[in-house]
């Protein structure tokens, strides 16, 4: 096997184990505010409103602020690659 074949198996390999990781966090977010509205419903089912108001506004809160910066990472990664991929020629 050549250099540049391993190269390529060895980044397939990262970015499959990178799209796994990313995949298996949404999950285990999934879950966590699942759990954290379960949590707050039930707590507004046993008249502790106040509780429960501040759980599930904050687990909202929290979920909207990580896909606001979730999408400024990826805009910003983007600008960054376009700024260092080389320009293509137009001679042609």
């Amino acid at each position: 096997m050549n250099q540049s074949a391993h190269r390529i198996e060895v980044e397939k390999k990262i970015i499959f184990s990178q799209q796994d990781q990313a995949r298996r966090g949404q999950w285990f977010g999934l879950i966590a505010v699942l759990a954290a509205m379960g949590c707050a419903t039930l707590s507004a089912m046993y008249s502790h409103d106040t509780f429960a108001s501040i759980l599930g506004g904050s687990t909202i809160v929290s979920l909207a602020g990580a896909f606001i910066s979730g999408k400024y990472i990826q805009k910003k990664d983007l600008a960054d690659k376009a700024k260092r991929s080389p320009e293509p020629d137009q001679s042609s």
